[in-house]
């Protein structure tokens, strides 16, 4: 969010959160709206792909075209961190 408020402004940037966000936080319109309304938009073939723990204590969204071998590691890592 720090290059929106760089571009933008701190004021810009949380108008542009709100319209986008049905001024909801970020965190939940990510986790819930974000993700169905872009497999309709991509006609469930979607770019970014939710990964989450079995028990949803840890998600994150993958950029397909930028995944490396290293990706899924690290994704685990990270988790692990996470819950921590």
């Amino acid at each position: 969010m720090r290059v929106l408020e760089i571009i933008w402004g701190e004021t810009e940037m949380q108008l542009i959160l709100d319209i986008v966000t049905a001024s909801k936080s970020l965190d939940d319109y990510l986790i819930g709206e974000f993700y169905k309304a872009h497999v309709q938009q991509y006609l469930k073939r979607p770019v970014y792909w939710l990964l989450q723990s079995p028990k949803r204590t840890y998600s994150v969204y993958v950029f397909h075209e930028r995944m490396t071998p290293d990706t899924l590691p690290c994704c685990e890592v990270a988790s692990t961190w996470a819950v921590r």
